[in-house]
């Protein structure tokens, strides 16, 4: 019995072999280096997650995107650039200088150009008027909705069954946001000031044509990542920081490094949202469409910049927080010294809490156990696995041992 020791329960406990200088740098190294790749496994998964759940609720979700994009017709500068861009394409399917120009007496010819301007002009503010009202945000509402749910019936049909009320052609993808009906309610309120220029129309040009620089199977690729992605990140996150957490022997450095890393990570993101919108800006050919483009760029990015500055404030209170209530410094002394700890910890809860992490100490192999069969289980009678259940099962676990190690005192595992 020389090489037993007693526990404070009174149990014999096997005497811990002496562990050399070198190995036990070369396991806290390893340790070290794990930690910091699971840190980083984290943080890059929770950034990215924001852009991709982002793109999954706003963008690629028909209703979400109608709702985020609806006032935009609102905007006097959204207005302009929608009527301009009306009255430009009613302009280019009818030569109204020569209509005007017919319908005038041959002495007065040299008026149609003059009057052509003028009828455009009052095209231009009927058009703007017709954008904002409500009439018009009924067809906006109903064009924005078709071309995101045709994106969206592409991206996630199959070959074999095409979506149908999509244009696939060879080499990419082309949707149809039709403007026809805006093109009618201007020549409607224009009325006898058109004298009928515009009454044979060509309804193919009154369309704005979406071209996908990508095929079909392509954005069925694109949909398929962004799916994947969503599913996995979440999980991937909570796993990785909490396995960070519980294996680290300082824990509190580890939560302070992790909350910095997000922060500086989230502050990249909004970064790298200002600098590329010069570069959007500057990809549109006509300048006289920038300010509205400027507009729903900052329409569509404001719900981002919300989810990103919201990550931020979180990752900064846990980091101050952390810094009051763990010391060193004078407030973390006074935080400590409150009678408040002393009544949590001698209270019924405190109690049971001690109790309990010390039953999860005692049985964490255990529990490890039952968490693998559940998860076993859950895969045996899931209706569908794919590798993303599998994936999320097996990150659940990981999260479920962490979660039992930090739950379990240090000396009772």
């Amino acid at each position: 019995m020389a090489n037993l020791t007693t526990s404070t329960k009174g149990r014999p406990k096997a005497a811990q072999t002496p562990v050399s200088p070198a190995s036990a740098g070369l396991v806290g190294g390893l340790r070290s280096a794990l930690v910091g790749v699971l840190v980083g496994i984290g943080c890059l998964s929770l950034v990215a997650y924001i852009a991709v759940h982002w793109t999954e609720r706003q963008v690629l979700t028909p209703n979400n995107w109608v709702e985020m994009v609806a006032p935009l017709p609102q905007n006097p500068v959204v207005a302009s650039a929608l009527s301009n861009y009306a009255v430009n394409q009613l302009y280019s399917s009818v030569d109204v200088p020569k209509v005007i120009a017919d319908a005038l007496p041959p002495k007065a010819a040299f008026l149609a150009t003059p009057l052509s301007n003028q009828l455009k002009a009052l095209a231009i503010s009927t058009g703007e008027k017709v954008v904002t009202s409500d009439q018009f945000n009924q067809v906006w509402v109903t064009a924005n909705r078709t071309v995101v749910t045709g994106l969206v019936n592409v991206g996630r049909s199959t070959p074999s069954q095409p979506p149908a009320g999509t244009t696939i052609k060879v080499g990419q993808v082309s949707l149809n946001f039709n403007i026809s009906d805006l093109q009618k309610l201007v020549t409607e309120r224009l009325g006898t000031s058109g004298n009928g220029v515009f009454d044979n129309l060509s309804q193919k040009l009154s369309s704005i044509q979406v071209g996908l620089k990508s095929t079909a199977t392509q954005l069925r690729n694109y949909f398929s990542y962004i799916d994947f992605a969503n599913a996995i990140l979440p999980y991937l996150t909570v796993a990785a920081l909490f396995a960070a957490i519980a294996i680290a022997v300082r824990r509190r450095l580890v939560i302070l490094g992790a909350s910095v890393t997000i922060m500086v990570l989230t502050l990249l993101q909004l970064i790298g949202l200002h600098s590329l919108r010069p570069a959007i800006l500057n990809n549109v050919q006509n300048a006289s469409y920038r300010p509205a483009v400027s507009v729903i760029y900052d329409t569509i990015v404001h719900s981002f910049n919300v989810m990103v500055v919201a990550v931020l404030i979180i990752a900064a209170v846990v980091y101050v927080g952390l810094i009051l209530m763990t010391g060193p410094g004078r407030v973390a002394k006074m935080v400590k010294s409150w009678a408040l700890w002393d009544k949590l910890s001698n209270s019924v809860v405190g109690r049971y809490t001690r109790q309990g992490r010390l039953l999860i100490g005692e049985y964490h192999r255990q529990l490890w156990g039952l968490g693998a069969l559940f998860s076993l289980v859950v895969l045996a009678f899931w209706v569908k696995v794919d590798s993303t259940t599998i994936t999320q099962v097996v990150l659940g676990y990981i999260f479920f041992v962490s979660l039992i190690q930090l739950l379990a005192p240090r000396n009772a595992r």
